[in-house]
């Protein structure tokens, strides 16, 4: 299962060309997720909850609030879904007074939404990592042992690569085309 897990992760990685799954790491070694994990994985909902917060420094107020939003205190999930965020939350009205609080809880649903998930690829790494190791690093090194860096350094590629069995012209060409 873990194996599978982190060729998904690289995987995915490889296609969106950003790793995005820092805050998978993280958590492995007690980190808090917040608004900047969020934000990776979505970038819109989170420039929606920033201006909400910043709407007093645009020059909105309570009287201009009233014909702006219809929402109520229900976040939408990665999956589509809808969850309160608050007790009562589908008939409490987001108001220009509530939008700070709206604005945190949804961010904290949010950041919480896969802790079953992460749960499970936590019992995985500890299946092959002992946790004294996950407590001896941070996060960013965590996803560099398990993923590499996210540079490949070309020069030590070639360096470090035997070609045969083709023209020279056509390794010219495929050097050429790594570097960019």
């Amino acid at each position: 299962m873990l194996f599978f897990f982190f060729q998904a992760e690289d995987g995915i990685r490889d296609f969106c060309l950003s790793r995005g799954l820092g805050d998978v790491y993280k958590r492995q070694v007690h980190g808090e997720p917040n608004s900047q994990d969020l934000e990776e994985v979505d970038r819109l909902q989170m420039k929606h909850l920033d201006d909400l917060v910043a709407m007093d420094q645009k020059g909105i107020d309570n009287f201009d609030w009233v014909s702006i939003t219809e929402e109520k205190f229900v976040a939408i999930l990665s999956d589509g879904s809808e969850k309160e965020i608050k007790q009562g939350g589908r008939e409490i009205h987001l108001s220009f007074s509530n939008r700070k609080e709206y604005a945190e809880l949804v961010i904290k649903t949010r950041i919480h939404e896969a802790q079953l998930q992460i749960n499970h690829i936590r019992k995985g790494f500890l299946r092959v990592v002992p946790e004294c190791i996950l407590e001896m690093v941070n996060h960013e090194e965590l996803e560099r042992m398990v993923c590499g860096v996210v540079e490949i350094d070309i020069d030590i590629l070639k360096k470090n690569t035997t070609v045969s069995g083709i023209p020279e012209s056509l390794e010219t060409y495929f050097w050429e085309v790594l570097q960019g």
